[in-house]
């Protein structure tokens, strides 16, 4: 997986819509730890077994310059509360 992928949740009721950030380390059994952030702003670590299982992925809206579309895409989803269309 790719820093900057947009993560689309599979069940709100558990975690909400998210972007990869970064590589957060590696074990040996699980592979891969990536450090993610949720349109709510907090930051998680998953497996990709985990994301996989809690995310819908898609490369069309990836992000390679993640930071400051983390921001506008966060700002965008508060503007819409604001605007009562979410």
């Amino acid at each position: 997986m790719k820093t900057g992928t947009r993560l689309y949740t599979k069940d709100g009721r558990k975690i909400g819509n998210g972007i990869i950030l970064s590589i957060a380390g590696f074990h040996p059994e699980l592979g891969n730890i990536y450090k993610i952030k949720t349109d709510f702003g907090n930051v998680v670590r998953f497996t990709e077994e985990e994301i996989t299982s809690l995310f819908w992925t898609s490369n069309e809206n990836y992000f390679p310059e993640y930071p400051d579309n983390v921001e506008s895409w966060m700002m965008g989803k508060i503007k819409l509360l604001f605007k009562g269309v979410l």
